[in-house]
């Protein structure tokens, strides 16, 4: 197996679906010669989740703890591919996703990266989130959104720090990225490939909803990623359709 995409879920019956058709699409771009498998992470889910993503094609595990980063490390663990994929169920990957991670991964020069990502929709308050955002990501090279890697590298950092309720996408790029530079490698952030996001957080809380997050927590950014009941709102206790 040469690509492995990971999808963590809980109770994603309304968004599932229309990512991993999005994924049929981009796995058909791949070369050929060149093999995929979709691994959705059902995180307890009690609506259809896991049903759908079966119908769809994709292969199911389960994983009974609900912190994000045990969930996108089960996922690894079932995984066999040498590239590892991991993105959200309310995301759409571009046509071309899967075929620009493989071949970026596959010039040898690179232990990962990320790609660009568009709101599925746009006002001013979602519009100046997402260029304070990408202008802070391109600044300090990191990525958000869809995060690959190779599985030696994902290896090398341990994976996902199992301590953090959130935040554990931004560490391991940093980890990834302190990593390449000893394999005198590099991090890569892909503009030729994109994926579709959600907008229901903004949906459900207001379009200037991550400037209220940073007034709430600017006292205590980095110790808030371990307080559950602080990033519940956001990330664990969200209502969904």
């Amino acid at each position: 197996m040469d690509v492995s995409v990971i999808i963590p879920a809980y109770n994603e019956a309304a968004y599932i679906g229309k990512l991993l058709d999005s994924l049929s699409v981009a796995r058909q771009q791949l070369a050929p010669g060149r093999h995929s498998e979709i691994i959705v992470v059902d995180n307890g889910s009690t609506d259809a989740t896991a049903a759908i993503a079966q119908e769809k094609g994709a292969t199911v595990v389960q994983e009974s703890e609900r912190k994000i980063a045990a969930v996108r490390n089960a996922g690894a663990r079932a995984a066999r591919g040498g590239t590892l994929i991991f993105i959200d169920a309310d995301n759409l990957a571009s046509p071309n996703l899967l075929a620009e991670i493989d071949r970026v991964m596959q010039s040898g020069r690179y232990v990962g990266g990320g790609v660009e990502v568009l709101p599925d929709r746009w006002s001013i308050g979602i519009a100046i989130t997402y260029v304070f955002f990408w202008t802070s990501f391109w600044l300090l090279g990191v990525s958000a959104g869809v995060i690959f890697a190779s599985r030696q590298a994902f290896n090398a950092v341990g994976g996902f720090d199992p301590t953090l309720y959130a935040g554990e996408d931004a560490k391991i790029v940093w980890q990834l990225k302190q990593w390449a530079r000893g394999q005198g490698k590099r991090f890569c952030n892909l503009r030729s490939a994109h994926i579709i996001t959600s907008t229901r957080k903004f949906d459900l809380y207001g379009d200037w909803l991550f400037f209220k997050m940073f007034a709430r927590w600017w006292y205590r950014p980095f110790r808030v990623l371990k307080d559950r009941k602080a990033v519940g709102f956001m990330w664990y206790d969200v209502r969904k359709p």
